[in-house]
């Protein structure tokens, strides 16, 4: 658990280096929560106290939300503006 910024707000973290996988993420209510009288308290009052554990939470996974079935669609910024790629401090608008 790490303390982000000041007041008490806090949140789960972890690295992985060598995640090879290319694609969004959908995180569970156990990432943020809140410090309350020194208790970590996440969503519908959770204590960690009672769901984390050394292997992880036992409540509040992503595991819990079930199937999610949608489309997306790919815009093609660069080819659209004539270029192979863009600057990495370009901001895509409802202009392009």
């Amino acid at each position: 658990m790490v303390a982000v910024g000041v007041g008490a707000r806090r949140s789960a973290r972890r690295r992985e280096p060598n995640h090879a996988g290319v694609g969004t993420q959908f995180d569970g209510l156990g990432h943020v929560g809140t410090e309350i009288n020194g208790e970590h308290v996440f969503y519908n009052g959770f204590k960690l106290s009672e769901f984390g554990t050394s292997y992880g939470l036992t409540k509040v996974g992503i595991e819990n939300v079930g199937v999610i079935f949608t489309r997306g669609v790919l815009l093609d910024v660069a080819r659209y503006k004539g270029v192979e790629r863009l600057d990495p401090t370009y901001v895509i608008t409802v202009d392009d």
